[in-house]
């Protein structure tokens, strides 16, 4: 097995060249022990090293960003908010004849409110639905999490 030795300019001053250091009772030639591996070939530096096994990355532009609904609908005429979620119905199973409540106006004039979520598309059906929360309800959920668990444990200092 070939072993790295140091040029010229790399010996340490006071050390001959080749020179054995004793270590624990053994004579150590100051090379390194690649096991079962072989050592790198001679004038293969690193910078011209290359990687067989490096996976493919997808481009920057590859990340796109897509729209999901929050479940409340803006009234176009008056600026009335149904909100899906405190109303119990969601607002597509509405009737056709449904109308705001506040200013009369028809279904037709409600627009969807949205937010963004930002990844890789085809990824957003993978991570336990992580993947398609926006960044306030991935916030919600780290803080959360990290507050319940502070008060586990804190709650241990009240066990007797």
């Amino acid at each position: 097995k070939a072993g790295l030795r140091a040029g010229r300019r790399g010996s340490a001053p006071g050390v001959a060249r080749g020179a054995a250091r004793k270590t624990g009772g053994d004579l150590d030639s100051g090379e390194f022990d690649f096991g079962e591996f072989d050592a790198p070939a001679v004038g293969v530096s690193i910078a011209d090293a290359v990687e067989d096994d490096v996976p493919k990355l997808a481009p920057p532009e590859a990340e796109t960003f897509y729209d999901k609904e929050t479940g409340k609908w803006d009234c176009g005429q008056c600026g009335f908010q149904y909100n899906s979620g405190f109303m119990g119905k969601q607002f597509r199973d509405l009737p056709e004849g449904w109308t705001c409540p506040d200013c009369g106006g028809p279904k037709s004039l409600f627009q969807a409110e949205k937010e963004q979520v930002v990844g890789f598309y085809e990824n957003s059906e993978y991570g336990l639905g992580f993947n398609t929360a926006t960044a306030g309800e991935k916030n919600f959920a780290i803080w959360g999490t990290l507050f319940v668990l502070l008060g586990f444990l804190i709650s241990f200092y009240f066990v007797e």
